[in-house]
């Protein structure tokens, strides 16, 4: 566990997306994992409420 309390996970994506990615973080002056928190942040806040699971975010 880092620091900031975040925690690694292993997910494996296809070569060419990784590769956008990386290249986006240059670009944005940003980092990949900044950009996958931000994506899947935004999927998970669109998804519908299921008020049984308790799934949050944080």
């Amino acid at each position: 566990m880092r620091a900031d309390g975040r925690r690694q996970l292993l997910v494996y994506l296809p070569p060419e997306l990784i590769k956008v990615i990386k290249k986006l973080a240059v670009d944005d002056d940003t980092t990949a994992s900044a950009i996958v928190e931000e994506a899947l942040r935004q999927w998970v806040e669109t998804r519908p409420s299921d008020q049984s699971s308790g799934h949050t975010a944080e």
